[in-house]
């Protein structure tokens, strides 16, 4: 079946692959843990792109039906195949909303995100994904 509104034309993905990858550049010298702090300022752009950079899918439904977009694929599986798991911690800041949003691939990011943020153990506002973990704005993390 054909969807013509189901069409994804941005490239946001690929510009979050492209952090990923550079930061993955500047990083892989270092011993773990390595982090990435992605601070989103860009109205198009959310941590759902992050997610899908990683996962290569992105579904979109509602109560009439769902539909996997997987153009990403290529950008998962390909381009930042082997660099998005040796980042331990990924910490995305979104200005917009003021939310932060924790993924860990490793085990050493998992013990580092709930570590320095102890709020990120509670399950409240976790999307889909065990290894996102979303904090309210008013949530201080116990380092400030």
């Amino acid at each position: 079946m054909h969807y013509p509104f189901a069409h994804r034309t941005d490239n946001a993905v690929s510009r979050v692959a492209d952090k990923i990858h550079q930061a993955y550049r500047q990083l892989k010298d270092y011993p773990p843990p390595r982090a990435l702090i992605l601070l989103n300022h860009d109205s198009l752009v959310d941590v759902k792109d992050l997610e899908e950079a990683f996962t290569g899918e992105q579904v979109y439904a509602n109560a009439v039906f769902s539909y996997v977009n997987t153009v990403s694929k290529k950008i998962a599986h390909g381009k930042i195949k082997e660099e998005k798991g040796k980042i331990d911690l990924y910490i995305w800041i979104d200005r917009r909303t003021e939310y932060i949003s924790f993924r860990y691939p490793t085990q050493i990011g998992h013990n580092l995100a709930h570590s320095l943020f102890p709020e990120s153990n509670s399950n409240q506002g976790s999307n889909a994904s065990s290894q996102t973990k979303w904090l309210h704005p008013t949530t201080t993390p116990s380092w400030f």
